[in-house]
């Protein structure tokens, strides 16, 4: 499968084109452990599903491995990348990008690209400060006060036949 490119071109026609939005992606977390054949396809899911833009403000994190697996991919997002392992390694790279504080001021959406409940309490910080917080994450692996901290929780799709339904459900051409 190629690369999935959603948001290319969508600025000018996307009326919250001038929402800033940030993207904290575990795509360890995301893929269910540190390595995915199928990786690529689930960042492609996770970009799709997101509504993620050219232009958007995205750190991602994993191991090195999975890094170079998802090279190409990540070199067109522009994205900060953040080589880390071990436990909670992504998870603490992208948090201590991302200072609630500064996303407050600088962010009108955060979108979390992980499950774990690390990221609660900078979901609940930026929610209550009025900013929108989605997360998105593996089924049955999204801890129970990070889904209860953001607005709204997404399931991400690993299959094409996942993403159509979902994007069916929601008015959206697949």
């Amino acid at each position: 499968m190629g690369s999935i490119k959603p948001g290319v071109g969508n600025e000018a026609s996307d009326p919250s084109s001038s929402r800033r939005s940030l993207y904290l992606i575990d795509i360890e977390n995301l893929c269910g452990g540190p390595f995915h054949p199928r990786a690529r396809r689930i960042l492609g899911f996770f970009l799709l599903q997101s509504e993620w833009r050219n232009g958007d403000i995205s750190y991602l994190a994993a191991n090195h491995a999975l890094l170079a697996q998802l090279a190409w991919e990540i070199q067109e997002m522009r994205c900060r990348i953040h080589a880390r392992g071990g436990r909670d390694g992504a998870d603490q790279a992208l948090l201590a990008d991302a200072p609630s504080d500064r996303v407050v001021e600088r962010f009108d959406r955060v979108v979390i690209g992980s499950g774990d409940g690390i990221f609660a309490a900078l979901a609940e910080h930026a929610r209550s400060a009025g900013v929108e917080v989605e997360v998105v994450a593996r089924p049955r692996h999204l801890s129970t006060r990070l889904a209860l901290a953001a607005d709204r929780a997404v399931p991400i799709a690993s299959t094409w036949s996942e993403y159509r339904t979902w994007a069916s459900s929601r008015g959206r051409a697949a």
